[in-house]
């Protein structure tokens, strides 16, 4: 079965600044089947007026191609870079995207929305999502709590640069993702998302995999709660570019199943308080993989350097961490001058695991 060749006009003129998504789109086309019908329509991006008309001239409604969408990106490039009402209203009155697996969205501020509209361009998708990604994304607790809950079944997670107020969430929160083990990713929170860690954590999503990148937290409880709340399935954790403004003391008591673990070190003025936290509770779990990764130096007189070896040590004797592969030491250097005094001590490493050496790391925020 082959397209209609008006069809196949429409999409020649719709990627004609774009050779190569052209040509692939028109081979497709022309080797019409069922097969390539998935593979076309896999994956869909609107971000504009012509995309739209393009999609609804070969996704018509109920039980067209439509149906077989499974990745779907919204955001918007005409006018306002901020994902409008009207934009999802076209949308919702063109296509029938009741089998997506994977939205991404950009540029969305859920404040803009009334509850009912959120219902309207969103609930259709909470049966079939999988995973969700918001990116540049504006809103407050108790609204983003209530847009989460809008997909029963959601098992990733991703939320990128946000921008989120305090408006005094509910504190009991229950229904999204009870049943999923998927992961979890934040990335560049500023100090109020505490608050919303801990309504995360309400949310008993238990998850496999926790990465925490980038972020300020003005104490360690939310983050410390979240990952209690995954205790029993959590099984990758990532902590890099995380400072607190006070004590940080994360608990891993319960996360036992823990097999996979990436602590950093991040603050150059302060002593690795998180890392010795986190390694004092591994000392005791059965890990697959170790990664310790120093982004900032300290100058060999420190004596937490004496305490950072006889952690390693004990994790080598008592969690079955030998010598190999299983623990990756990553010594990241703020400048070339930095190695002659690291090389005095990498031999304490060298015996735990590979090192691997950078120069000119990536700096955090503020940094």
């Amino acid at each position: 079965m082959r397209l209609p060749q008006e069809i196949i006009e429409d999409i020649i003129d719709c990627f004609a600044d774009d050779r190569p998504m052209l040509v692939t789109c028109s081979l497709v086309a022309k080797a019409w089947s069922a097969r390539s019908r998935h593979h076309l329509f896999d994956a869909v991006t609107l971000n504009k007026e012509r995309a739209m008309r393009w999609c609804s001239a070969i996704c018509p409604g109920p039980g067209g191609p439509s149906s077989l969408v499974r990745t779907l990106t919204l955001q918007q490039k005409c006018g306002s870079k901020w994902l409008e009402t009207r934009f999802l209203d076209a949308i919702s009155g063109h296509f029938s995207f009741q089998y997506v697996e994977n939205l991404f969205i950009a540029w969305l501020d859920l404040n803009d929305f009334e509850p009912g509209s959120l219902v309207r361009h969103f609930a259709h998708y909470g049966s079939s999502l999988r995973s969700l990604q918001l990116s540049y994304l504006t809103a407050d607790y108790s609204t983003l709590i209530s847009f989460l809950q809008l997909f029963p079944n959601l098992e990733d997670l991703l939320i990128h640069t946000p921008e989120l107020s305090d408006d005094n969430p509910p504190l009991q929160m229950s229904g999204t993702g009870s049943a999923s083990h998927g992961w979890l990713k934040l990335l560049s929170f500023d100090s109020v998302s505490s608050p919303f860690i801990s309504h995360l954590a309400g949310l008993n999503l238990r998850l496999s995999s926790i990465s925490v990148y980038d972020c300020e937290f003005s104490h360690s409880f939310p983050l410390t709660n979240l990952l209690e709340a995954s205790s029993v399935s959590l099984r990758h954790l990532e902590i890099e570019y995380v400072t607190f403004s006070q004590c940080a003391n994360v608990s891993l008591m319960r996360c036992e199943n823990l097999r996979d673990v990436i602590v950093g070190v991040f603050k150059e003025d302060s002593p690795p308080l998180l890392l010795f936290s986190l390694l004092s509770t591994l000392s005791s779990y059965r890990l697959a993989q170790l990664t310790i990764d120093f982004v900032a130096i300290p100058s060999p007189q420190w004596p937490e350097w004496k305490t950072i070896d006889f952690l390693l040590l004990q994790m080598t004797e008592r969690c079955g961490l030998r010598q190999g592969p299983q623990v990756l030491l990553r010594i990241r250097l703020a400048a070339p001058g930095d190695i002659v005094d690291v090389r005095q001590l990498l031999p304490k490493y060298l015996d735990v695991g590979p090192v691997e050496m950078r120069i000119n790391p990536r700096q955090p925020r503020g940094g």
